[in-house]
């Protein structure tokens, strides 16, 4: 941001810039929660408007993201290689190599199961709780990305 009594702009200053004008998408979003950036899960929420509607749009795509993690993992722990686990999953090779193996290092197997078992109840809690829709998902995100 802007501060009149800095005379420079940093690259950190440039780089927020973009981050808070850009639009998102939910690649983005679940790209950030597998890699436990909650601050960066966090803002893209801010940024891109977190009402129930929005919220609910997103369980389907998270569900997805772990249980990709939650095969990635297992297949690794069977010392499955990149390519066994591009066939199991139908994704491109370079995508398990350069992401899915790293992320699902992220997380032990008990918590990816805990945290699927989860989404069912944060579905549950955004289409009949009263409580604020930010609360409910900063749970979620405290929950995956802790």
């Amino acid at each position: 941001m802007y501060e009149p009594s800095r005379k420079k702009i940093t690259l950190s200053d440039i780089k927020n810039f973009i981050f808070n004008f850009r639009g998102f998408t939910v690649y983005d979003f679940t790209d950030a929660i597998a890699n436990k950036r909650i601050d960066e899960a966090l803002r893209i929420l801010e940024i891109s408007g977190n009402s129930r509607e929005n919220l609910i749009q997103l369980v389907a795509p998270i569900m997805r993201m772990l249980e990709q993690l939650y095969i990635t993992k297992s297949l690794v722990q069977k010392q499955i290689n990149a390519l066994g686990i591009a066939n199991e999953l139908g994704i491109p090779i370079r995508v398990v190599e350069s992401e899915f193996i790293p992320q699902a290092r992220n997380f032990d197997k008990e918590k990816l199961l805990k945290s699927m078992q989860f989404m069912s109840r944060f579905d549950l809690m955004l289409r009949t709780s009263t409580l604020p829709p930010e609360i409910i998902i900063s749970n979620l995100l405290f929950d995956l990305c802790l």
